[in-house]
């Protein structure tokens, strides 16, 4: 701010003397005088207003980063507090037999912090799941489900062909899904075992499960998952390499690498010993990053479903909505296995799944590779 400062004062200064000047003459002020005294003026007006912003600037106190690394502890040290009193409640109520400690007597809402757990583990286990779009909502969602086509466009003329898009909405509701799982009392009293970890790995295992089922087969009259799809492939005999290329071509909107191919146990089995002409399989296998087996067939991934009918589906990231309430119940069953030294845990949530895509979705339809045995 010095140099503003002297500036200021230097021309000021000037102003002095030329009206000094004119005084002295006796005489009125030329035009040159007036127009250099004007600019003087605004010159030190301008100074005026930089000092005051430098001024007002240098009151202002920066946030201190300490105050806000303690803002941030404070709220992870109040979500640990949270979490760890619903653990203990959720413990106690496993103990106990009954689920008073969540609320109820005989059936309660699970913890939040423990619900959050048991579905980032659903997703977790299940490729199909965590391949599919997953939301929390409690109550009807409405999804748009999309088909394009395109006729084509008329460049030389500027008459462009309209895109033709079939848009219908599907509303996903809520259908019950849940299983029991036998837990050991020693289990649940153990002071070495992590009992919360173990309990929802047992429910999201069970619920994933069913829920891979559902959107893979789906049920008539309840959870849709793919059985509405009309983009099929008619397949006689085996699954082959081929048929899977004709699954790529009939796919639009997606890459394949955006896709994966996913297969019962016995097409896994057909297509891991298909091989080209010269002797080569086409399945490729490398290792992912938790250490498990990849598989990939022309640039999708391929996946195995122990819990599917399907031949084989071909399916874009996304392309199916899953749709999970925000409460899981949780059932306390004290004597069901009381003499085997456990409880029950009925743990149940709602669900709902279907395709939101009807182009970015590839049914085969086949007879089963596996037959029953006779």
């Amino acid at each position: 701010m010095k140099h503003l400062i002297e500036k200021r004062n230097d021309s000021l200064a000037r102003i002095e003397e030329i009206l000094a000047l004119v005084e002295a003459e006796q005489r009125p002020m030329t035009e040159e005088e007036m127009a250099e005294i004007e600019a003087l003026k605004t010159e030190v007006e301008e100074i005026n207003k930089q000092k005051e912003v430098v001024e007002s600037t240098r009151n202002l106190k920066p946030v201190k980063e300490e105050n806000k690394k303690d803002e941030v502890k404070e709220i992870m040290e109040r979500n640990l507090e949270v979490r760890a009193q619903e653990e203990r409640a959720f413990i106690e109520a496993l103990q106990e037999g009954n689920t008073r400690s969540l609320g109820s007597a005989n059936k309660a809402i699970i913890p939040n912090t423990i619900a959050d757990r048991i579905i980032e583990k659903v997703v977790e286990l299940s490729d199909v799941i965590s391949h599919a779009e997953v939301v929390r909502y409690t109550g009807d969602y409405t999804i748009v489900c999309e088909s394009e086509g395109t006729q084509g466009a008329d460049y030389f003329n500027g008459n462009f062909a309209e895109l033709v898009s079939e848009v219908t909405t599907e509303v996903l509701g809520g259908h019950t899904i849940g299983g029991v799982e036998k837990i050991s009392n020693d289990t649940i009293n153990s002071t070495t075992i992590d009992v919360v970890e173990y309990v929802v790995n047992k429910i999201a295992r069970k619920i994933a499960e069913k829920v891979e089922k559902e959107i893979l087969d789906g049920t008539e009259g309840k959870i849709k998952g793919l059985s509405k799809v009309t983009n099929k492939i008619e397949v006689t005999g085996e699954v082959t390499p081929e048929t899977l290329i004709d699954m790529q071509n009939q796919m639009r909107g997606a890459k394949p690498s955006e896709c994966m191919f996913v297969v019962n146990r016995a097409t896994f089995g057909a297509l891991r010993k298909a091989k080209d002409a010269t002797g080569r399989f086409y399945m490729e296998n490398s290792m992912g990053i938790d250490g498990e087996l990849v598989s990939s067939m022309f640039g999708s991934r391929v996946v195995v479903s122990d819990v599917t009918t399907r031949p084989v589906a071909y399916i874009a990231k996304g392309a199916v909505t899953v749709k999970f309430a925000q409460e899981l119940n949780i059932q306390i069953l004290k004597e069901l296995y009381a003499t085997q030294n456990c409880i029950g845990v009925l743990g149940s949530i709602s669900v709902d799944a279907c395709a939101n895509s009807n182009d970015k979705v590839v049914i085969a339809t086949t007879a089963p590779l596996m037959r029953a045995r006779k």
